[in-house]
């Protein structure tokens, strides 16, 4: 935090939830996403546990428990898809730029919230 002259700190703003893509993500039932979600509001307790347990099996030597997955971007997408009601592999497709920038927000974000 920042603090002000007058003595007061300044907040940081907040990471707005909603990430404008640059080219719309199409999924093969005709749905389009010109827009995602990072807001973890949307998820509960429960939904964590089954994505912990989902990318451990996705993606087997890298062990939940171990904090390093909070930060993966492989863990990101799966928190990004369940937010968002997209398959994980569908997510797949999304653009590398529109990628990185939904993975910076979504970072962002879960760093806010912590």
């Amino acid at each position: 935090m920042e603090e002000q002259k007058n003595g007061e700190v300044k907040k940081p703003e907040a990471v707005d939830p909603m990430v404008r893509l640059k080219n719309p993500l199409r999924l093969p039932d005709g749905k389009v996403f010109e827009e995602l979600s990072v807001d973890l509001d949307k998820l509960t307790l429960g939904d964590l546990h089954t994505l912990e347990v989902e990318y451990a099996a996705l993606f087997p030597g890298i062990s939940p428990t171990n904090g390093v997955f909070m930060t993966d971007s492989k863990y990101q997408a799966l928190v990004i898809a369940r937010v968002n009601g997209i398959v994980y592999d569908h997510l797949r497709a999304l653009n590398a730029r529109d990628a990185f920038n939904v993975a910076g927000r979504m970072g962002r974000f879960l760093a806010e919230s912590v």
